[in-house]
């Protein structure tokens, strides 16, 4: 199989699952327009090409945000995807200062619109485009909420001193997610990625737990409790002294678990709290 076999098949598959009902009767159109690009045409010029050559209407979506037309897209759960692309860029932004991103305070909605193919855009370029315009002041864009945020004690007379647990970028923040209370963060990471103690504490468990997959659970001074949750490896037993920056685990996707990345919880009292402002000062 060709190259030029290979880009079209990949094109062909991508177009049918992002446009259900698009019909393509005749190979040929393929053909004849990977034939009139050259050898060194990358695989976007050879996309474009093909959908101009399809001349085919589509059902599509336009996306608006605060009454500004952003984008047309295949459908809504593209949309979505937009907008998880620009919290996970604003959330990565803050995490070294001392602002927490508290979301995109913006009214969305989407239009059922028929265009020609051509004229759909993609989640990717999307997600660059607003960006751009937000950080600039420029429209449209997006209005982002941030939250100033202040070390946070672990009781009424001493400020708690942690770190963080891996080393990565934050793909889920504390708070409700998907209608249910996420009561951590994620911090995606590589496998196989050195997870340590937060703090000096006391392994109360180590082990599996439906849902969270191997777990490492570490008591602290304070009333403090940590849990390390989706790990691949476990590095220390039940009833173990860890000091902070000791290796507990290993970075994994075990339990419910998407891909690799560390699920940290930080509980006072037994009652789970935000663990961003514990880590990142």
């Amino acid at each position: 199989m060709t190259t030029a076999d290979l880009i079209t098949n990949e094109i062909y598959s991508d177009l049918v699952n992002r446009f259900h009902g698009l019909k393509i009767e005749e190979d040929t159109i393929y053909k004849s327009v990977i034939a009139s690009d050259s050898a060194q045409s990358s695989k976007e010029d050879v996309k474009a090409n093909i959908m101009k050559a399809l001349n085919a209407k589509v059902k599509a979506v336009e996306m608006h945000i605060d009454g500004n037309r952003v984008a047309l897209l295949a459908n809504v759960a593209e949309g979505e995807r937009v907008l998880k692309g620009l919290e996970a860029y604003y959330i990565n932004k803050t995490v070294n200062n001392h602002e927490k991103f508290k979301g995109i305070n913006s009214v969305v909605s989407y239009n059922p619109v028929e265009v020609y193919v051509s004229e759909v855009g993609d989640v990717e370029k999307t997600v660059e485009r607003l960006i751009a315009n937000t950080d600039q002041g420029l429209s449209p864009g997006v209005k982002v909420v941030y939250e100033k945020e202040r070390a946070v004690a672990a009781n009424s007379s001493k400020a708690v001193s942690m770190i963080a647990p891996t080393k990565g970028r934050i793909s889920s923040m504390y708070g409700k997610r998907w209608g249910r209370m996420h009561e951590g963060i994620d911090i995606a990471a590589k496998t196989g990625s050195p997870i340590y103690a937060a703090m000096d504490g006391k392994v109360i468990y180590a082990g599996w737990i439906k849902g969270y997959g191997k777990v490492v659970k570490i008591e602290h001074s304070g009333n403090l409790q940590t849990i390390y949750g989706h790990c691949s490896v476990l590095r220390v037993s039940e009833g173990k002294n860890v000091k902070k920056g000791e290796q507990i685990a290993d970075v994994g996707s075990t339990g419910n678990s998407t891909g690799p990345h560390l699920h940290f919880e930080v509980l006072v009292n037994g009652v789970p709290v935000n663990p961003y402002p514990y880590i990142y000062k």
